[in-house]
């Protein structure tokens, strides 16, 4: 079939009948006249995994009549050559398997991630009716333009947004922000401290706190396999926010006029413009459009990104999305927890309010939103992880994840580009096993498997250079081998490979000390760390383990290092983390 056009990837939405999966070998053909030959892999309809679905269906057809079965479509994606056209594309030919689409990956063109999250499950909300909601997204990397993508993944329903703004995040001079509605968190003692010192915050238990470490709150949302008991995540579920989707089919809204860009801002300053405090925006918001339209319906399973509008700005500082939510909304693609507030408004379209009064602080995640990116750039680097990446046990609102500290180094040098860093860590995570299984609402917030969310966090960001691998613990502490790490984390090397992207591997943290991390477990960690070393399947090497463990007893993390938990570093220990990264290996 005629298929024109170039991109980095051709999308198939597919299925098989075949009671297993389907294979079949196909041919892509190339204006220029050369052949590349594919393979084509189609889950079970029934019986395929829910993690790597795209969308789930209520419903099967049958000569018996209509059956209330769920169905699985899967959004399959097959590598293109980037600098060649597509001419045409033969399908594959094979019992059971069954392609409703296809569709070309168009190239990012000159854009930079300068923010993302990987949504981590699909958690009840409200519920919410006719509400806004403005989230706090700290940028890595500037620009004169900027668009916003959101994803539905996970979702049986579509959601509704009725209206879109961005802007900057007032700056509050002085040394305490006003608090309550609108003026965000106060400065007061109990924020004051990292979680290192020992603070005591909403949604973490203070630092040094053991014992019933895997054991849900009876007030915590969380199920025997959320973040507050599987891995390396939160033991104590933070206040419940609103995260996550499959391999999402896009579904990129026609890019509509771009406005006249303002003039770009200075690369040259590490952090353009401080950040601000509270729900107000500096100056007025921009509004957002989708193929020209204020607003935009997101099928289940798939993702908007929007128009991209003029608005500099800077790297190393906080903008303010805030997007109208007209309907009821009962659950929502999140990622839990966030280390970082935002807001929720009474009821109406408050996108565009410059002021934060309508807003109260009421969200520890971040809904639906999914990246932001900006106009031109070097692109970007992912960091691919679990809690220790997500920044758990980080001051809560002052940007202390350990990527956010890597983002600061590139931002004040000049000898690699400065590239946009792209944290897609999820407390809990594992590299082959699902904490939530990828379908229906959930309290397990532990995300999909990194395996089964690398295209959809990875290979699907805009400009995608380089990924940092840094997990594994997980699976180790929650019974996994050091073969089941080793194995996934190969495939991941040499599926980015695949796609032209460089891998660095990152050895794993010290945990002595910590309830799950027996004897045998820092056995296997060895065990992984030596292959990490020593395998040759990754660009290069980022010895964590080295940087943070402690000379005096290497199993356990150097007590300046470690939040209190045995498990989590501290500010100073993420710091330690980004320091730890040679530039030049990016």
């Amino acid at each position: 079939m005629t298929v024109p056009g170039r991109g980095d990837a051709l999308t198939f939405l597919v299925t098989s009948t075949a009671g297993h999966t389907a294979r079949g070998e196909g041919e892509i053909e190339y204006a220029d006249g050369t052949r590349a030959p594919y393979g084509l892999a189609a889950p079970d309809w029934r019986r395929g995994p829910r993690a790597t679905k795209a969308v789930t269906l209520p419903h099967v057809n049958t000569p018996a009549g209509r059956r209330l079965a769920r169905a699985r479509l899967y959004a399959v994606t097959v590598p293109l050559s980037p600098a060649r056209t597509v001419a045409s594309v033969r399908l594959p030919v094979a019992s059971g398997l069954h392609v409703f689409a296809l569709a070309i990956r168009a190239n990012p063109g000159p854009w930079t991630g300068t923010w993302a999250t990987a949504q981590s499950g699909l958690p009840t909300e409200g519920p919410w009716t006719d509400r806004t909601l403005r989230l706090v997204v700290h940028t890595s990397a500037g620009g004169a333009r900027v668009r916003l993508r959101f994803d539905n993944t996970f979702a049986a329903v579509p959601v509704r947004i009725g209206a879109a703004t961005v802007a900057l995040r007032a700056r509050v001079r002085g040394a305490q922000a006003a608090g309550g509605p609108g003026g965000g968190p106060g400065t007061g003692a109990s924020e004051a401290k990292g979680s290192g010192e020992g603070a005591s915050r909403a949604g973490t238990r203070p630092a040094g706190a053991q014992g019933v470490a895997d054991r849900p709150s009876a007030k915590s949302s969380a199920s025997p396999e959320s973040p507050a008991s599987s891995g390396d995540a939160p033991r104590t579920a933070p206040p419940r926010s609103t995260g996550a989707p499959g391999p999402t089919p896009p579904v990129t809204a026609p890019q509509g006029p771009a406005e006249a860009p303002s003039p770009a801002p200075d690369p040259a300053a590490p952090d353009a413009a401080p950040s601000g405090s509270g729900a107000a925006v500096d100056g007025v918001p921009v509004p957002v459009s989708f193929g020209g339209a204020t607003g935009v319906e997101i099928p289940a399973g798939t993702r908007a990104v929007s128009d991209p509008v003029g608005l500099v700005v800077p790297a190393g500082a906080d903008l303010l999305v805030s997007f109208h939510l007209p309907g009821t909304v009962t659950a929502l693609p999140t990622h839990r927890y966030a280390s970082q507030r935002s807001y929720l408004s009474a009821p109406g379209d408050h996108t565009a309010d410059r002021a934060g009064a309508a807003y109260a602080p009421e969200l520890t995640g971040w809904p639906l939103l999914a990246g932001v990116d900006v106009a031109g750039g070097p692109g970007s680097v992912v960091l691919l992880g679990d809690s220790i990446t997500d920044g758990y046990l980080s001051t809560t609102d002052a940007n202390r994840r350990w990527p956010d500290g890597l983002a600061a180094r590139l931002r004040g040098q000049r000898t690699v580009p400065r590239y946009g860093v792209l944290n897609a860590g999820i407390a809990g995570n594992r590299v082959a096993a699902d904490g939530y299984a990828g379908d229906g609402v959930s309290p397990v917030a532990s995300g999909v498997s990194a395996l089964a969310r690398l295209e959809r966090d990875v290979f699907a960001q805009p400009s995608v250079r380089t990924l940092v691998v840094f997990e594994g613990i997980n699976d180790l502490r929650r019974g996994g081998t050091s073969d089941d790490v080793t194995d996934g984390l190969r495939e991941i090397a040499e599926r980015a490979r695949t796609r032209g992207v460089r891998v660095l591997g990152a050895t794993l943290l010290p945990c002595a000390g910590d309830l799950r991390c027996t004897p045998e477990v820092q056995e296997r960690r060895e065990e992984v760390n030596a292959w990490i070393r020593d395998s040759g399947a990754f660009d290069a090497v980022l010895d964590f383990d080295a940087a943070l463990r402690d000379p005096a007893d290497p199993n356990r993390l150097l007590p300046a290092y470690d939040s209190g938990d045995r498990l989590h570093p501290s500010d100073a220990g993420y710091a330690a983390l980004a320091t730890a990264v040679d530039l030049t290996e990016l």
